[in-house]
């Protein structure tokens, strides 16, 4: 057997990788079947520091990877988490899941602000019957689709938590992850209790052709196989149904010794045979985190992703601006106010696309989807203080036991970790401090980061699995669930006003039945008007349909300000509105625990010429209204109600 330099390091002072080695205690001499051409069931599980996990996961980067460890409070852990998450993403690395244990929370409990970006959170709080250090949480690349596979019964000494990784896209055929977490009893009966509770649940697995992986905190030393009798009776559970474990070192240590009790017992197919596995340095908790791969992903020619931006620099939105005015001053607009405003405006519309894909063109890049996932208070001081830390861990676990130098490591190690907390609070204090400085005028904003922050965004980015039409049906197929949403909202205008009482004869003047002196007409709109509406706009990048974002507006706006009122007043002299304008994205937003129902956002999609022009007619309406003395009552942005306060 071949033992790193590192790993005889590690365990020179529990007495060695013999010693500790899973492999020694099941075989005593395994040197001697190095030579057989058989695949290898229990393979050798080395120690990682973080350079040399990064470098064995981009080896391994098309199979699907499993990092598991026993927590001891998501809460007082979270940060740590994201931030060992952080340094693998910032190597373009990462694991396909996350298992949790000891999320030290319960039943029913929040889970929403323990999320990580780039994960779906699947959690699972502890019953009454459970521990209160119990709860587990398997955090899965949002990439994967899954499926709760099994229901495990509360049982008062351990709890699990399964789920079914679909078959698709990334996988050649499903993974079924199992999560454990058992507490630290130790009498015989309490493991028979275990090994009886368990057996149903490992058949009904074992039955179905996916691959399997088992993570958890089991509690039971595998290194005392051959000492203790339950010990061994768990492992022939396991083993019974073809799971093997693949951790075979210490995962948890004190001064003097190291034990076994966390692992991942893989079912045995071709895709869990001859898989890398190990154990990482750093830690989370007292347990050492560990992980795996399973060889069972599609391979793909073209891995890298690209997206479509476009070029929005000062210059180009410069030479946009220039070369919009030349050509309009070539190709003038019709200035006559009864002119249908679908000329001027397809007229305006063709020009600005011209300059646009001249000047801002649209190109390709490859799409890194790490590079705004970092959270903003991680900082490089941190990073290096928790590197410190390791390699400080490192030299300790080598440093005798009874020397001045390991007690005064211990000392330095309780230093640094207490410094990284330190430095944590302060770094996120003085992020969100500054963020919600900025914010204190923007109440919107403000919401905005407090559901961030807590990940309560309701918005769904997946295309949804299943479409209840209105005679409940369930319909599954994707492109008729399109075609269904597409029905849904191009009748859902004449479906409302249909449901609209109406009476037959009625007259405006059964109701009317007073007479107003007052009256109104619309004024043409003015070039100051449509300066101080481009000029309140946020400068932001997003677009339209018409592509033309806020910021480029506020760039060209002195070259735009002509034709724009120009149009609008067209708009009012003739009462068309153009066609162009009508077109605006439609995007269905969930009603909270039911994706059955949903809401459009509409207004945040149309596009900003748009925009102006309600601005525009708004303005108007707001001055009339000043002007006769009616008072408003605005609410959420919109004019709820309007009573006149004294009789015309």
């Amino acid at each position: 057997m071949c033992y790193s330099k590192f790993d005889r390091e590690f365990l020179c002072n529990l007495g060695g990788v013999e010693t500790n080695s899973l492999l020694h205690k099941i075989d005593p001499y395994p040197e001697e079947y190095e030579e057989n051409e058989e695949p290898i069931i229990i393979d050798h599980s080395s120690y990682y520091d973080i350079e040399n996990l990064i470098s064995v996961m981009k080896k391994n980067k098309k199979q699907f990877s499993i990092f598991s460890t026993n927590i001891e409070s998501i809460n007082a852990k979270i940060d740590d988490l994201k931030i060992f998450i952080h340094m693998l993403q910032e190597e373009n690395v990462e694991f396909s899941a996350i298992c949790i244990q000891e999320a030290w929370k319960a039943k029913g409990s929040d889970f929403s602000s323990f999320g990580i970006d780039g994960y779906t959170l699947i959690s699972q709080g502890y019953s009454k019957l459970a521990s209160y250090k119990g709860g587990l949480i398997i955090y899965l690349n949002e990439k994967y689709d899954y499926t709760s596979k099994l229901k495990i019964d509360n049982f008062e000494n351990w709890e699990g938590q399964f789920i079914k990784v679909k078959k698709g896209n990334f996988l050649a055929k499903p993974v079924i992850l199992g999560n454990i977490y058992r507490r630290p009893l130790e009498t015989i009966r309490d493991y028979q209790e275990f090994i009886d509770q368990s057996k149903p649940y490992l058949k009904k697995i074992d039955s179905s052709n996916s691959d399997v992986a088992i993570c958890g905190d089991f509690n039971v030393d595998l290194l005392e196989i051959n000492n203790k009798s339950a010990v061994s009776d768990v492992f022939d559970m396991f083993t019974e149904f073809s799971f093997f474990p693949k951790i075979t070192m210490p995962t948890r240590f004190s001064r003097k010794r190291g034990t076994l009790i966390d692992n991942v017992y893989c079912k045995i197919t071709d895709n869990t045979l001859n898989t890398t596995s190990g154990i990482t340095v750093r830690k989370l908790s007292d347990h050492q985190g560990y992980f795996t791969f399973i060889n069972n992903s599609i391979i793909k020619d073209h891995d890298s992703k690209y997206i479509t931006i476009t070029k929005q620099s000062e210059e180009c939105m410069e030479r946009f601006k220039n070369q919009l005015q030349t050509s309009l001053n070539t190709e003038q607009l019709t200035d006559n106010p009864n002119t249908n405003p679908n000329i001027n405006y397809n007229t305006l519309h063709t020009l600005i696309q011209n300059a646009k894909n001249k000047h801002m063109p649209t190109i390709k890049v490859k799409f890194n989807k790490y590079k705004h996932k970092r959270n903003k208070w991680i900082t490089d001081e941190i990073i290096s203080l928790i590197k410190e830390r390791d390699n400080l861990y490192m030299i300790h676990k080598i440093t005798r036991s009874e020397s001045y130098e390991y007690i005064q490591q211990d000392e330095n190690l309780k230093s640094l970790n207490s410094n990284i907390k330190k430095a944590i609070r302060h770094a996120k204090k003085a992020y969100y401090d500054n963020l919600f400085s900025k914010l204190k005028s923007d109440m919107k904003g403000t919401w905005k980061q407090i559901k961030e922050i807590l990940n309560k965004s309701r918005n769904k980015n997946t295309f949804p699995s299943f479409f209840r039409d209105e005679s409940n049906n369930i319909i599954t197929d994707k492109y008729e669930i399109a075609n269904k949403f597409n029905e849904f909202f191009s009748s859902i205008g004449n479906k409302l006003a249909n449901r609209i009482k109406t009476y037959k004869n009625n007259s405006f003047k059964d109701y009317l039945t007073r007479s107003m002196s007052n009256s109104f007409t619309f004024q043409s709109i003015t070039e100051e008007i449509i300066d101080k509406i481009f000029t309140n706009l946020a400068p932001k990048t997003s677009t339209g349909f018409d592509e033309l974002s806020s910021k480029l507006i506020k760039t060209s706006k002195s070259v735009l300000l002509k034709p724009i009122t120009l149009i609008i007043n067209q708009m009012i002299y003739t009462e068309i509105f153009p066609d162009k304008l009508k077109i605006a994205k439609i995007n269905p937003i969930y009603k909270k625990d039911d994706e059955t129902l949903f809401t459009i956002d509409l207004y945040h999609c149309c596009q900003l010429f748009q925009r102006s022009l309600k601005r525009s007619y708004f303005n108007k309406f707001m001055n009339i209204f000043s002007k006769r003395n009616y008072s408003i009552a605005p609410s959420m942005g919109s004019v709820q109600g309007i009573h006149q306060n004294t009789r015309p």
